[in-house]
């Protein structure tokens, strides 16, 4: 039985003004009933690219912004006086991203969301956004490393109960809106962030090493070894992640329950030689036959391969 994620990720969000990054670009967008302003993220100040005014006859009803993750497209819509209406902007859609899912089937109501800051609901989105960033030339402005460099340092420190928390003040100072970062905290939350002083920098920086960070939760490469939930927070107890690349090995498809593995799938076009650990098994089972030792060479031909069965002992 293959691993799956049912779920897209369509955040969306009823307030007139919301910020809103469009997937795959530079171009952070700030709608209203009736008017889109666009903004370029490229540099550390948003540079002003154009406006777009619509006329409509207010008060509009049922006003929505939504950020398809999934198509890499913004959409905006509502009811007028003129009647309905519904504006869309694609960006740049990228194939074959890897997806998280933590188990959250709520609706994905950004106030609802900032409200609950619940992270099993925000960490899907800002994983799989912070892959769609274009490539980017200036390196991140230290003011943003500040915030990066304490969830870097939880992660690493073998505590993972204390991880959330630099997460959740990189969140509230580095975003606003829909997944719009930004290097200045506006909001004057106290959370340390000095203004932003390299006019070359970009928040866009924020997504992609956050994304990179919350990769490292769960699985961790370095040459031929790998490690499956390394540094699982222990508010992630169950969870899906599909489509990891492993460089010089393949693709790889993961699920935990309780907090421990429960199987992964392991896709190769090539014989590959590497070690799988996982901290809280010694052992597992290959395609349902032979046992094998977590850390110990793993040696499989091209095709697809079933690991399940992680246990904490040895025995068969």
């Amino acid at each position: 039985m293959r691993i799956t994620i049912g779920q897209r990720l369509r955040p969306f969000s009823h307030l007139p003004g919301t910020f809103v990054w469009l997937p795959g670009t530079t171009i952070r967008m700030q709608l209203f009933p009736t008017r889109i302003v666009y903004d370029d993220l490229s540099g550390a100040f948003p540079q002003r690219i154009k406006e777009l005014d619509f006329s409509r006859t207010g008060p509009v009803k049922d006003f929505t912004v939504q950020q398809d993750v999934e198509r890499g497209e913004v959409v905006v819509w509502g009811h007028s006086k003129e009647g309905y209406f519904k504006f869309e902007d694609l960006g740049q859609r990228t194939e074959g991203l890897e997806r998280l899912s933590l188990g959250s089937h709520k609706a994905q109501d950004l106030e609802q969301m900032q409200r609950r800051l619940d992270f099993k609901e925000l960490f899907p989105i800002w994983f799989q956004l912070g892959q769609m960033v274009p490539p980017l030339e200036a390196r991140p402005f230290e003011g943003s490393l500040q915030l990066l460099e304490p969830c870097a340092k939880a992660i690493v420190s073998g505590h993972p109960e204390t991880i959330i928390e630099p997460f959740e003040a990189l969140y509230r100072a580095g975003f606003e809106g829909l997944f719009a970062p930004r290097l200045n905290d506006e909001e004057h939350q106290g959370l340390g962030v000095r203004p932003a002083s390299n006019k070359s920098a970009s928040p866009l920086w924020l997504l992609v090493k956050g994304s990179e960070l919350i990769r490292s939760l769960f699985v961790q490469q370095e040459d031929h070894h790998v490690s499956l939930l390394p540094a699982l927070p222990p508010q992630f107890h169950s969870g899906r992640m599909i489509g990891v690349k492993l460089p010089g090995i393949g693709l790889l498809d993961l699920e935990w329950s309780k907090k421990e593995v429960r199987r992964c799938v392991i896709r190769s076009s090539e014989s590959v030689s590497f070690n799988l650990t996982s901290k809280h098994h010694k052992s597992f089972r290959i395609n349902k036959q032979e046992r094998h030792s977590t850390g110990s060479v793993l040696q499989l031909s091209p095709g697809e391969w079933r690991l399940d069965q992680f246990r904490n002992n040895l025995s068969s």
